[in-house]
Order: C-alpha cells, then structure tokens, then sequence
C-alpha cells in the first residue's frame, strides 16, 4: 500500500455570505480559523482519493466539475474519489459552473436572502470555484509526487461529541436534546504510516453537525472538529488530520445542548468541544486495537432517483398561511413560483458510494444530509463486516429520511418543502437506497471465498 497527504487553505479573501443558518442576515466579519481543503491518496491495487474541504457541502456542478478535471489529469475515475464536506455551518456553500445543477436561493457574493433564484449573481461562486479546482489539482499533484509505502490502519472508539436533536413529544417531535435517542456514536480512527511507522496522518469518523456555533457567529470557521483537527496536528507533529462526517443528519454537539434547548456556543466554548474531540482521538491512537487494510482496493458508485410523495397540499397551505414560521412560509412561496413556472422538483438524484479497503473492511459514502438511523442500520445489516458511514459526500442537497423519520415527522422529514417539493419523500426512500449498497457491497465487498 502507497499513500501521500497534502493539505491548503481555502479561506475567502474577503467577507462573503455564509451558508448553514437562515437567520444570518450579511455578509461574514472575519476568520475565526482558516478553512481548509485535504487531499489523501490511497493506492493499493488501485488509486483512491478523498478531498476534504471545510464547507457546508456542494452543488453537483461543484461535484462534476472537479471530478472531470482529476479525471483529465491524473485519470482517476468518479468511483475512485470521493469529495466530502465536513459540513460546518461556519463557512459557505461550494457552487460550480453548471446552471442547472444549482440548488439555488444563495450565493457566496449576495448581501441577504434571495427570493429569486434567477436573479442571483454567481460570478464570486464561479470564481471561487475555479480557485479551489485549481489548488485541488495541485494537491493532488504533489500527491502522486511524494506517494510512498506505508501502512493503513482502522480502530474505533466511542465519542460523546453528539446528541440527537428529534425528542419525540406527545405533541410530536421537537427540535430539542435528547440524551436518550439511540445514535451510533462509534468514532473510527484510520493512521497512516510510513515505513519506518512514523504517523504521516489521522483520519477520524464521527456524525455530528458542526454547529455548535449558531446563527449569531460571522466568522468563518471549520467548528469544533476544524478544533479537533488543529489539536491534533499539535500534539502530533508532522501530522495531517482529517475528520470525516458521518451520519450527522439528526445529530448536534452535545455542547450545544441547555436543558430542553441548543444554545449557540461562543468561540471558546467550541474550541472546548473541539479540544474534548481531539483527546477522544488521541485515546483510540494510543489504546485502539489496530487493524491493517492493506487492500486490494475496489470501488462502485452510482445515481439514483429518490421519488417524492404525492403533493401535500393540505400541508403547503398551511405553510404558506406561515403556521410553521416566516422561514417555510418563504419556502413555500418559492415552491409555489417554480410550480408556476413549471420548474418544480419531482425526484432527488443521489450519490450512493463503496469502497472495500480490504476483506470485510468497506466505506459507504451517500449524498446529502444522512441521519444516524441509516449508519446503525447498515452496521446491523453487515455484522460480518467493519463498515465506515459517511453522509456529506459527492455533494450536499437535502436531508434524507429513515422510513422511521417519515412516520414520526419533525424537520428531517418536512425539508423537501424547504429546496421545491411540495410533498415529502417516499416511504420507500430507505429502501431503495439500501438496496443500492446492497448491490455495491455484493460488487467490491464480496468475502475472499465468493472471489
């Protein structure tokens, strides 16, 4: 197995919009910490490639953009790499070239809110992107420079880092702590070494939002994992640390949590989190019991459509006479112009992808906002196999329901009416993307005696 880390800063120059908190009402006032993009190449009878960036998540013209120059350049192919967003709400949402594959309602360059997507101004959006498109390839190419023998290795902890926020109320569910929702708080720690079994870097799994900064906060920041990441560097010098998100949909830090509400940390109350997160880190680096994936790599990856419940237009009604606040009924509003102009959404693509980095040993990577419910589910599912669930990868669009979330309702389920729907998404939803993995893992995580 070869590998090589690189990493670059990707703080704006300027104050731009921030994205993650429909309160947020201008333009950000400053750098908390830097944001940052991490490439990690991985190869072992093929290439592998993971680009982390400190952002909310990406368009799919973000997302197809950029894998067609990697492809270009180094012929990598889109099964092999993997563009993941941490998802801090403490920076921007990443936007490409391509018009239609806009999720629309915000810009990096606007002043406010925009109630018309057509008449937002992308041109900062376009020129950012073709920044981060050209420090990617060089990171890359200073990859495949130093690539260089070592080792990789997997072990997992527990972490007390997130709390659910769904508490299920007799009045149905509230946005609020609770402590006692199963979640899957393992935290997955991955090393790699050099020859000489030198840490070169760590990567670390965990589902949480990075949020325990609210809406009042006009810093850019990478939150409290960015924290996490940054004290491990410190403490392990030489070392490059990555954190991968999991399935954080549902999730929120439990620093964040005041009793029967989130608070909105300060600045030294996230780097507390950050800190705690880094130690939970550290114990599984110095007490994990270590495995070695030493390959031979596989990957599969494919689009599939997830279809909308019928219209609810009972529901719309009711968001648009604003019982459910001026933030739906605003929604609603837009949902109602693109009906009008025949520009409603019916059907949201998502990105469903593996990876098996050795026998029993794989990586499932899905679009959007994923809930811990479908991490816990696919680790029933596979018991004979060490599984890392990562949400926030190949773009970020929309939150994606469990069939539990549907039936209990709550925000999770109620967000297609937030990006165009007017219903919400099928009860089959968990279905069909669990038989999408299903085909994957059948394809690169057969067991060694089926290949």
């Amino acid at each position: 197995m070869k590998f090589a880390v690189a990493k670059q800063s990707i703080t704006p120059s300027r104050p731009v919009f921030m994205a993650g908190f429909g309160g947020r009402t201008h333009k950000s006032e400053g750098v908390l910490d830097d944001l940052f993009v991490k490439t990690v190449l991985l190869s072992a009878g093929r290439d592998l490639l993971i680009v982390a960036f400190d952002a909310l998540g990406a368009d799919r013209g973000f997302v197809r953009g950029l894998k067609r120059e990697l492809r270009e350049r180094f012929g990598l192919e889109e099964a092999d790499v993997m563009l993941h967003f941490s998802h801090t709400h403490a920076s921007l949402y990443l936007t490409g070239e391509e018009a239609e594959a806009r999720r629309g309602n915000y810009s990096m360059g606007q002043d406010d809110w925009q109630e018309d997507s057509a008449a937002i101004d992308y041109t900062e959006d376009v020129a950012y992107y073709r920044w981060i498109r050209e420090t990617t390839v060089a990171l890359v190419e200073r990859c495949y420079a130093e690539l260089r023998p070592g080792r990789l290795k997997l072990a997992a902890g527990r972490t007390r880092a997130a709390v659910s926020r769904r508490r299920l109320t007799s009045e149905g569910v509230k946005w609020a702590p609770a402590p006692e929702a199963e979640m899957d708080d393992e935290l997955a720690v991955l090393t790699l070494t050099d020859e000489r079994e030198r840490l070169q870097a760590v990567l670390f799994q965990l589902g949480c939002h990075p949020t325990a900064m609210g809406a009042d906060n006009y810093l850019l920041s990478a939150e409290f994992v960015g924290q996490a990441c940054a004290r491990l560097e410190e403490a392990l010098p030489g070392t490059v640390a990555v954190f991968l998100q999991g399935c954080a949909g549902d999730l929120k830090p439990r620093h964040s949590a005041d009793g029967d509400r989130f608070k909105s940390c300060t600045a030294e109350q996230m780097r507390t989190a950050g800190d705690e997160l880094a130690r939970e880190v550290r114990r599984v680096l110095s007490g994990g019991a270590f495995a070695e994936l030493a390959g031979p790599f596989r990957s599969a990856l494919a689009s599939i459509d997830l279809a909308v419940a019928p219209d609810d237009d009972e529901h719309m009604a009711r968001l648009l006479g604003g019982a459910a606040g001026e933030y739906y009924r605003r929604a609603a509003q837009r949902t109602i112009r693109a009906e009008q102009n025949g520009t409603v959404k019916t059907k949201l693509p998502l990105y469903v992808q593996t990876w098996r980095l050795a026998e029993r040993v794989a990586l499932i990577a899905l679009e959007s906002e994923i809930p811990t419910g479908y991490s816990l589910r696919l680790k029933r599912d596979y018991p004979g196999f060490r599984l890392l669930v990562l949400g926030y990868t190949n773009g970020v669009y929309s939150y994606i329901p469990t069939r539990n979330i549907l039936e209990e309702g709550g925000y999770e389920a109620d967000h297609p009416f937030t990006i165009g729907f007017k219903g919400r998404f099928a009860p089959e939803t968990e279905d069909c993307i669990l038989d999408e993995i299903g085909r994957q893992m059948e394809t690169v995580g057969r067991p060694p005696e089926d290949e």
